[in-house]
């Protein structure tokens, strides 16, 4: 699956700016949620449309930062289908005050305390092909030259003598005898005393401890 996520809007609904944060039970709440998240859908789409996506395969999910007013921490309430209808005030808190607790704990809800939205977003997920992932390592052969060896110090035992293995060097489904160093250009992996590497065509290691 792909996911395909716009960043939250800032509060503005027709172009004009909306007072935030939003007052859950404001006046305006509903009409000026329901205008942000069809600005935010049809962002989504024309993303998806720029990026060579199907936008009739998408399936979309809209949620709300949501936060009691002076609180710092918001916590993201789901909007189930996709807008606020006439009850969206009293779901929202009920569906807040769960996550809350859940958060927090038990006894950490306030009934009668004012909430407020900070945010709106809308999320786009459509289906892709599974990816073909490329054999990079497939048929070839171990070298019969005997790699280095290295010095390497070890907490508890001292300097011990480690061979020392090129990555692009290694052959698939031969193993590497740990005490042993293998060098790539972005990392270097240890192998301990008594541990066995094996390398798949993927270019996986797997390691035996």
């Amino acid at each position: 699956m792909m996911l395909v996520i716009l960043p939250k809007l800032p509060l503005t609904a027709g172009g004009l700016p909306v007072r935030a944060p939003m007052p859950l039970d404001g006046p305006a709440t509903i009409a000026n949620g329901n205008a942000l998240l069809e600005e935010l859908a049809g962002r989504v789409h024309a993303d998806m449309r720029a990026s060579g996506l199907d936008t009739t395969q998408a399936m979309m999910r809209y949620s709300v930062d949501m936060r009691y007013v002076g609180q710092m921490n918001e916590v993201p309430v789901t909007l189930r289908h996709g807008q606020m209808g006439p009850d969206a005030g009293k779901t929202l808190r009920e569906n807040f005050e769960t996550l809350y607790r859940q958060r927090y704990g038990a006894g950490t809800t306030r009934a009668q305390a004012p909430l407020e939205i900070i945010s709106f977003l809308a999320e786009a997920v459509t289906p892709t092909g599974k990816p073909a992932f490329a054999p990079l390592f497939e048929g070839k052969q171990p070298s019969f030259v005997a790699p280095p060896q290295r010095s390497v110090y070890m907490r508890g035992l001292g300097f011990i003598e480690a061979t020392v293995f090129a990555y692009d060097s290694l052959a698939p489904d031969t193993p590497i005898e740990g005490p042993a160093v293998i060098e790539r250009e972005s990392t270097t992996i240890w192998l301990p005393p008594a541990t066995r590497a094996t390398l798949d065509i993927y270019g996986n290691l797997t390691i035996d401890l």
